[in-house]
């Protein structure tokens, strides 16, 4: 093979592996534009427990939290996180929510077994207890966030 197929081979190779390397930055930055038009349809409170997400194929939302209390805090937002993600343009059917890891958001973690974080629980239950004031389920999750934040020290 001649030199100068050899170099016309090396720019073609090198096209297509930059053109490989900005189809992955386009896919960076729109999945941190997807994540911060999540955050933007929720309240200050609560969009800093939103850690990460996805679309899938069909249309599927996957937002990841950072514990179990703020996946069932954050799907009261569901419609709110759907609308706002809608309105610039993505095609999603349906949102689910996801707990990351410890091990993922704490580097040299190994427990497979999730961590109970009180504060974290008690926040969240006291954020939804908030919106559900006059109603007795609203007047028993601010009772359980009091227990959570008493208890604290106990356990």
């Amino acid at each position: 093979m001649s030199q100068k197929l050899k170099n016309r081979n090396n720019a073609a190779a090198s096209v297509l592996s930059l053109s490989g390397h900005s189809k992955l930055l386009l896919r960076m930055a729109k999945h941190r534009e997807l994540l911060s038009l999540i955050k933007a349809a929720l309240p200050s409170s609560v969009d800093a427990h939103c850690l990460d997400c996805s679309i899938n194929d069909k249309g599927g939302l996957l937002v990841y939290c950072e514990n179990a209390a703020w996946a069932f805090n954050l799907r009261f937002y569901a419609e709110n996180i759907l609308s706002g993600v809608r309105a610039q343009g993505e095609r999603v059917n349906s949102v689910r929510f996801r707990i990351v890891a410890p091990s993922m958001t704490q580097p040299g973690r190994k427990s497979r077994r999730p961590d109970f974080n009180r504060n974290s629980a008690a926040e969240a239950l006291g954020v939804v207890a908030s919106t559900m004031a006059q109603h007795k389920l609203g007047l028993s999750l601010h009772r359980l966030a009091l227990t959570l934040l008493s208890t604290k020290n106990a356990g």
